[in-house]
Formats: structure tokens, sequence, C-alpha cells
């Protein structure tokens, strides 16, 4: 339970491949990590090996089980816009591959001159076939590529900015976004704060794992 008085950090999960975490830990009371307690990031995509005691612990909690709730995260990311998205670009790649599969129409001529005639119809038709080929085998995956990196870029942005203000505004948490690199916070914490909260995060020594963080025996 957090307690109206603690601060609160949060940042991305896929953050986590840029910090151990012990920085952060020490200058916030706990760490809200989006996700972090699902299957995917305890066990194939965290190199950190102390994650689970930092949730055991208490250190580290999950903002969108504990607070935010599943489908207004989906909803907050703009998931099911991706997934809309993805279907419309299904749609255009079926279609395309069966105008594709059509053979192209032949005309009868009788006379070489009607023959000369049909050439230039026939050649548009088949460049046509040829743009059509090249959409169908390089447009459709750019834009699956597209409609994956915006929905990246909304949920890596909500991670960190979007569950900070949730939780300020609506629940009540003194939560920041916080930051793997030291980079500029661009106003993220009170008038006056940011070069204070980047100087202490920078100068800020890095606790040795098996004195600090592992299990007692």
């Amino acid at each position: 339970m957090i307690k109206t008085n603690e601060y609160v950090g949060v940042i991305s999960p896929f953050d986590l491949i840029k910090t151990s975490l012990k920085k952060e830990a020490i200058f916030f009371d706990k760490i809200a990590i989006p996700n972090i307690t699902s299957d995917f990031f305890l066990n194939d995509a965290i190199p950190i090996r102390s994650i689970e005691y930092l949730i055991d612990s208490g250190i580290i909690i999950d903002p969108v089980k504990k607070y935010i709730g599943e489908n207004n995260y989906i909803k907050k990311i703009g998931k099911d816009i991706y997934q809309d998205r993805l279907k419309e670009i299904e749609n255009t790649k079926n279609r395309l591959s069966k105008e594709l599969s059509i053979p192209l129409q032949t005309y009868p001529v009788s006379n070489l001159e009607q023959l000369f005639e049909k050439i230039p119809q026939n050649l548009s038709l088949i460049a046509g076939r040829f743009i059509d080929a090249i959409k169908y085998q390089y447009g459709v995956p750019i834009s699956k590529v597209g409609s994956f990196l915006a929905l990246y870029s909304n949920k890596f942005e909500y991670d960190r900015r979007g569950i900070a203000i949730d939780l300020h505004c609506n629940h009540g948490v003194n939560a920041f976004p916080i930051y793997a690199k030291n980079i500029s916070l661009n106003g993220d914490f009170p008038a006056g704060k940011d070069e204070i909260v980047n100087l202490i995060l920078k100068q800020l020594p890095e606790p040795d794992y098996d004195t600090v963080m592992a299990r007692p025996n």
C-alpha cells in the first residue's frame, strides 16, 4: 500500500535495458513499472536478476494492475486502433492478392494493324499490375511496420509520462516520470526542481548488488 507522502517514480519497462534500478530505488520510495508482472518481462526480457525480489519487497509496483486496469491501459496507448489498422492492412493485402491473380485480358486480333493498336493498352495493363505488385510486396509490410512503430511510440510515451499523470491526478499518488539516461527532465518535476533532481540522480552511487539487494540467508 502506497502512503500519501511516498514518492513514486514511473519508468517504462523497456528502459530496464539501460538501468539497474539501484539509483532509482534509493531516490524514490517506490518504482512504478507498467506490466512488469507479466510473464514476458519477468521471464524473457528483464536483465535485472533482482527484479522479482524488488517486486516481492514492494519497491516495484505494477501501476496497470494496481490502479489503471488493463482495459483502460489498452485504450490509452491506442492498441484497439492499432488492431483495427492491422485488419485494414490485411484486407488490403488480400484484395491486392486477388487482383494480381486475375490474368490479363486478351484481345483477339484479325490482322497485324489491330495487333499494333492493342499493344499500348496491354502495356498499360502490365504496368498497372507491376505497380500493384510493388505495393503488395513492399507497401503492405511497410504499413504494418509503421503501425507497429506508432503503437510502440504511444506505449513508450504513456508508460512514463501518461501513467505518472494518471497516478498523480486520478489516484492521489505522488508520481513522477523518471528516465534511465541523464537527459533533460523537460519540466516533468515541479517548477525549479529539474536541475536539482538531475544533479542528485547523476551523482548517486550505485550500491553493490551482493551487499544491498541480496536476499538474507
